[in-house]
């Protein structure tokens, strides 16, 4: 069953929307190390209240398993409707920090303007055994029609096996969320 969840944050013109997103994995190939921070997670829906024009960030946290160096090889948004993706980026977390989670963007708070500024290009990224990142997908809502990302599914390369992972969530972006 599908639960859903609305952020009603209604995002000003020039502003982002940050939402933290719950995730689930599936892989290409059989087994697999466990990627996503909140892998096993029923699924979700997630809904953020943003207005035709306005860009958000769905973020998520990857953990590399306790043995195992994790190579990110692309992040991508499966089937965005009615969204322009600006940019898709990782942030490395330092040992016991939080995540991003919900916020606008720019940053008003230390904690997400750091994660914020120390993003970097996907491709190639070296997650260490046992580390953190935040996984940042920039969308900006480009019609009036509600948009949407299917999940965000990400290949990597542990073990010097490729694998890949999908979230389990359905991104909604609308103008207001109910519930």
């Amino acid at each position: 069953m599908r639960r859903t969840r609305a952020l009603c944050c209604l995002a000003g013109a020039s502003s982002m929307l940050l939402a933290g997103v719950a995730v689930t994995g599936c892989t290409a190939a059989p087994g697999g190390p466990a990627l996503w921070g909140s892998e096993g997670r029923d699924a979700d829906t997630l809904c953020s209240s943003v207005a035709l024009g306005d860009r958000m960030l769905v973020a998520d946290v990857l953990e590399a398993p306790d043995d195992t160096v994790v190579e990110v090889l692309a992040v991508e948004p499966v089937n965005p409707r009615n969204l322009r993706i600006a940019e898709i980026a990782i942030a490395p977390l330092e040992d016991g920090s939080g995540s991003i989670g919900n916020s606008s963007l720019p940053p008003t708070d230390a904690l997400t303007e750091t994660i914020w500024n120390a993003r970097v290009p996907v491709s190639g990224y070296q997650l260490a055994a046992g580390d953190r990142a935040d996984v940042l997908v920039v969308a900006e809502r480009t019609t009036g029609d509600e948009g949407s990302i299917e999940t965000i599914r990400i290949r990597y390369r542990a073990g010097g096996i490729t694998w890949e992972k999908s979230a389990s969530t359905f991104y909604q972006f609308r103008e207001t969320c109910l519930g």
